[in-house]
C-alpha cells in the first residue's frame, strides 16, 4: 500500500509559493490535494497557514501542518 500512495502522490505537480493565508471556513486537512487523501486534521475559520505551493491539477494548497 505504501508504494501505491507514493505513485498516487507523484501524479500531482505543484507551483511553489511562499505566502500566509487564512482559512475562510472550517476545512479538512488531507494527505493528498483531493478528497481521496487521508484526513490528517482540520482548520477552523481564520486559522493561519504558511502556503508552500498550489497543486496544478486541483488548485488545492500545500502548506505546513503540524511540522510537516
Amino acid at each position: 500500500m505504501e508504494k501505491a500512495e507514493t505513485e498516487e502522490s507523484s501524479a500531482y505537480t505543484f507551483t511553489d509559493m511562499d505566502a500566509t493565508k487564512y482559512a475562510k471556513s472550517s476545512v479538512n486537512v488531507r494527505s493528498l490535494p483531493d478528497t481521496s487523501g487521508d484526513k490528517l486534521g482540520g482548520l477552523n475559520t481564520n486559522d493561519e497557514v504558511h502556503i508552500t505551493g498550489q497543486c496544478n491539477e486541483t488548485g488545492w494548497f500545500r502548506f505546513e501542518y503540524n511540522g510537516s
